[in-house]
């Protein structure tokens, strides 16, 4: 090679390596902006789970409240029939003669 030549193919070499650099580098900010999306998206998934989450919750402490209710009203219910079946009862055996026992 004569020196014009060496100097042509320093030069393609040269503009060969800064293009590979640049695709390098443009891969490279592809990738970032790939990853910064990749964990917006994992952002907003986890913080639509967390808001599932919380609404399982509220709505398990709502039935868990609706239950202990419920229970409290049935005893209470029972304890008045029983109530009410004691005073009938009561009422029947005062209603006969008492001397007759």
């Amino acid at each position: 090679m004569t020196g014009a030549s060496r100097v042509a193919q320093a030069a393609r070499e040269k503009a060969e390596a800064l293009a590979g650099q640049q695709e390098a580098a443009c891969r490279q900010r592809e990738l970032e902006r790939k990853r910064a999306t990749l964990e917006q998206q994992i952002a907003g998934l986890r913080s639509e789970y967390e808001a599932d989450e919380a609404e399982l919750r509220r709505l398990d402490e709502q039935v868990g409240r609706r239950t202990r209710m419920l229970t409290a009203e049935r005893t209470e219910l029972a304890r008045l029939r029983q109530a009410d079946a004691t005073v009938a009862a009561n009422a029947r055996g005062n209603s006969k003669p008492k001397g007759k026992r």
